[in-house]
């Protein structure tokens, strides 16, 4: 507990003074960043909250984690489904019947509303799991310190900073190039199309959180008899849980669609698309915490930066002409290089196989 407490102290501080900083530059300089993001200064109010809840998702994220480390997987469960959908769910309906009417000129229609419901569902979110953070590591009580060098707790943690900024990258480089080059009716008709994609991913948020702090514990102790064994139990669950929601939207990509109303169907190839890339994803398994895991975080935030970078020069080529279809593409392709290249390096530097598909790797 003492080292998790003097990590912890170092890394909340580390964190907050970065938070100030990029925030900081943020309301400094609004106009700029506003441009580069949105591609329009009329967005200025989704802008405005978004900073607001910047400090507070980085906060939630980093104590939902400690919980995960700590295998107190009810409440990792609890906060990160059940807290932020759930409660932000709630108060976006308190809202749209009660206060929010009173502003709706002001701030341009419900769809801030969304984004404002989930910054507030993020704030309790924090307020809870900071709680449980607390008395999960002593946090006020005095206890032996451990000395913790910053140079040493920056040089662990770099790597893994840098590939989620990466992985950040990944996810939101084609709404920023649709922005410039598209208007919001095709921006909203592809971020539902993904919202439809990822599906999937809940099952492999699920196992992560379980799988992931065994990879870490069997990798500290080597054995990798039962590394490979948990390994192989949480790349079939991930399969199997996500291989039905794969074949709906791949095989009947515009009766989904069509759910949300028939102007939606178009979009049909982008889903497919964007389905190939997590059905990659699904049959790759846990591959990327697996690498983080074992002490090969510097090998997979490298894998990270290259599909970053391909993704970014197939969506500044794709997208011009091929709008929503080609932004799909590029994500289609970039998580599976990401993937597939992941799996072949835990394959050759651990002798352990994350990919599992039927038949062929059973």
């Amino acid at each position: 507990i003492s080292s998790l407490h003097a990590i912890y102290k170092k890394t909340i501080a580390l964190t907050i003074l970065l938070i100030l900083l990029i925030v900081g530059a943020m309301a400094v300089f609004p106009d700029f960043f506003i441009m580069v993001l949105y591609g329009s200064t009329a967005k200025m109010p989704w802008f405005i909250v978004a900073i607001i809840g910047i400090p507070a998702n980085v906060l939630f994220q980093m104590n939902n984690s400690v919980l995960a480390g700590m295998k107190n997987m009810i409440a990792y469960g609890i906060f990160k489904n059940i807290v932020i959908f759930g409660v932000g769910l709630l108060i976006f309906f308190i809202g749209q019947n009660t206060v929010f009417p009173l502003f709706v000129e002001r701030f341009m229609g419900s769809g801030i509303l969304v984004l404002a419901s989930y910054v507030l569902a993020i704030y309790l979110g924090l307020f809870f799991n900071s709680i449980q953070v607390v008395k999960k590591l002593e946090l006020f009580k005095s206890i032996t310190r451990t000395k913790i060098e910053d140079v040493n707790l920056v040089k662990e943690g770099f790597p893994l900073m840098l590939t989620a900024s990466m992985s950040l990258v990944i996810t939101t480089t084609d709404y920023f190039m649709l922005s410039h080059f598209y208007s919001q009716v095709e921006i909203g008709m592809y971020d539902i199309v993904v919202k439809i994609s990822i599906l999937t991913a809940i099952i492999l948020v699920a196992v992560n959180a379980i799988a992931t702090p065994k990879f870490a514990e069997f990798s500290k102790h080597k054995d990798l008899k039962s590394l490979r064994i948990i390994v192989s139990q949480s790349s079939k669950l991930i399969f199997w849980g996500s291989f039905p929601v794969l074949i709906i939207t791949l095989l009947f990509p515009q009766t989904v669609l069509s759910l949300f109303g028939e102007e939606f169907m178009v979009a049909s190839n982008a889903l497919i698309f964007l389905s190939l890339g997590q059905f990659v994803n699904s049959i790759c398994g846990s591959v990327g915490n697996l690498l983080k895991m074992t002490n090969y975080q510097f090998l997979f935030q490298n894998i990270v930066i290259v599909a970053a970078i391909i993704n970014i020069i197939l969506n500044l080529s794709l997208i011009p002409n091929y709008g929503i279809n080609g932004a799909a593409f590029a994500s289609f392709i970039s998580i599976s290089f990401l993937n597939l290249t992941a799996a072949y390096f835990a394959f050759k530097k651990l002798k352990v196989r994350t990919i599992y598909l039927p038949i062929i790797f059973s």
